[in-house]
């Protein structure tokens, strides 16, 4: 008998989907730090090139 039931339906969340956002903001995060790493090495470079080059001269 349904009548005296109260009927749920609960909103099962998408645990992958979930998942799949998380791990492209995540991949995003390490893409950007590693450019930013990459970029202070490129600078930290090129500083001492310079540095070596004037003190040659």
């Amino acid at each position: 008998d349904k009548a005296g039931r109260k009927e749920t339906h609960a909103i099962k969340p998408d645990k992958s989907k979930a998942y799949s956002l998380l791990q492209e903001e995540e991949d995003d995060l390490d893409g950007s730090f590693r450019a930013k790493v990459f970029d202070a090495l490129v600078n930290g470079y090129e500083s001492v090139k310079t540095a070596v080059a004037e003190r040659n001269n």
